[in-house]
């Protein structure tokens, strides 16, 4: 679904927050969230983000509570700490649904899906968004899921499936992210 409420995003991205306010704040993953800033800052290192080097905002809309936030926004605000010329700010979904219609505004595949990382121009305008986990982690959940994979057994499975790790899961999320920027770049 493309994002037509323009005001919507213009409204939240104004009233957002910052990273440090969600670090201060955030309830659960906070394991996963060290790992995931750990992984991204060595990664950063390696990567050449001179063609990144573009005005953009970014809204990314988050829950104080959820394990997969505690992986992508760390990830994505480590990156977006080395890009000088991309601002950020978070919102938190039950801000969100105290003003909009979540799942009609912001909803993904008829899901309420967070995390959301939201791609703007300048103006903030909406150019895309990236949104929950990364497609590896989606499809090899899927696979689990129609194993019929359950409790203990679905857990065991994952912890020992290395595309599930943690450091892993932020690198593919970045990677996914730094696709959507360069094809948004392009078209402005």
């Amino acid at each position: 679904m493309i994002i037509a409420e323009t005001d919507a995003v213009q409204t939240l991205y104004n009233e957002g927050v910052t990273f440090d306010h969600y670090t201060q704040n955030m309830t659960k993953g906070h394991d996963r969230y060290k790992m995931a800033t750990e992984s991204i800052s060595e990664y950063v290192e390696e990567l050449n983000l001179d063609e990144l080097r573009h005005t953009l905002r970014f809204l990314i809309i988050g829950q104080l509570d959820c394990t997969d936030c505690a992986v992508a926004i760390p990830a994505f605000t480590t990156l977006a700490d080395n890009i000088p010329e991309w601002e950020y700010r978070i919102v938190y979904k039950n801000e969100v649904q105290e003003k909009y219609d979540f799942k009609e505004v912001f909803g993904v595949g008829g899901k309420q899906t967070t995390p959301q990382i939201l791609i703007l121009d300048s103006d903030l305008r909406f150019i895309t968004r990236w949104w929950d986990k990364s497609l590896s982690k989606k499809k090899l959940l899927k696979k689990y899921t129609a194993l019929g994979l359950v409790g203990e057994e679905r857990k065991k499975k994952i912890s020992e499936t290395p595309e599930l790790n943690i450091r892993f899961e932020a690198k593919m999320v970045i990677n996914e992210i730094l696709s959507l920027v360069k094809k948004a770049v392009y078209y402005l």
